[in-house]
């Protein structure tokens, strides 16, 4: 992690090792490939090229460790809405908080002075 406490930043050294794991991200879009997933995702993520931990990472839907394996918000994205999941969803989880607390958070303004720490680090 670096430069903002309690945030994972994407960073172009790792941006090239998460081609393939965006590649099988965004093939997710397609309505074809997205019942594939659902019918297998193991099976789907075994022919897409990923290391062990990214399957791991996709798997768990551990956004953070995405980021940190090289995969680009906006591809990990397609990931937790084919889930059914919200943007509000996502960003909590990947802030260590509730749904209704990270919501409450952004209408008072967002993260300002204690609260850019994440939780664990308050």
């Amino acid at each position: 992690m670096i430069g903002i406490p309690g945030t994972t930043v994407f960073r172009i050294e790792t941006a090239s090792t998460g081609y393939h794991l965006d590649a099988a991200l965004h093939g997710l879009k397609d309505p074809n490939i997205r019942a594939r997933w659902r019918a297998d995702e193991r099976g789907y993520l075994a022919q897409a090229g990923l290391t062990g931990e990214q399957v791991d990472a996709v798997l768990a839907r551990d956004y953070n460790r995405l980021v940190e394996l090289g995969s680009h918000p906006a591809y990990f994205s397609v990931l937790f809405l084919a889930d059914g999941d919200t943007f509000a969803a996502a960003a909590a989880a990947m802030s260590g908080m509730s749904v209704p607390a990270y919501e409450a958070m952004m209408a008072a303004g967002g993260r300002f002075g204690l609260h850019w720490l994440h939780p664990a680090e308050q």
